[in-house]
């Protein structure tokens, strides 16, 4: 659940973190609760059952989402979401993840979710 926070300082501001696509309302990605899901294009693998297969091997074809605009998905449903899906792709190749699930956290996420977390290391668990 999204908690109400002080908005002037609960901001996702930029970081290595490309998203490439997002699903704001998504109740199959984390059972039992209804969160926004974001896909981030890295992967180090290529798995040839990957249903995310386009968004790997092509990631300029998919309209990246701003920080803003994830800001303002966030704060105006905070009442209605559960949480956050991180997703891809390996969401853990990105250097800046940490500070972005701190970030997801500052604006209200109690819950953060990352799917696909091979590379779950530097106590990431701790963050999440």
């Amino acid at each position: 659940m999204f908690e109400n926070g002080n908005s002037n300082k609960n901001t996702i501001e930029d970081n290595d973190i490309e998203i490439k696509g997002i699903i704001e309302s998504s109740f199959l990605d984390w059972d039992g609760k209804i969160v926004t899901t974001i896909y981030l294009p890295k992967c180090n693998f290529r798995c040839p059952f990957c249903h995310n297969w386009e968004l790997i091997e092509h990631p300029d074809k998919f309209k990246s989402i701003s920080p803003s605009e994830l800001d303002r998905h966030l704060i105006t449903n905070r009442d209605f979401l559960d949480g956050v899906c991180i997703t891809g792709g390996e969401p853990t190749l990105y250097n800046g993840l940490t500070k972005f699930i701190e970030q997801l956290k500052d604006l209200g996420s109690e819950r953060v979710l990352l799917i696909r977390a091979y590379s779950l290391h530097l106590n990431l668990h701790d963050h999440l």
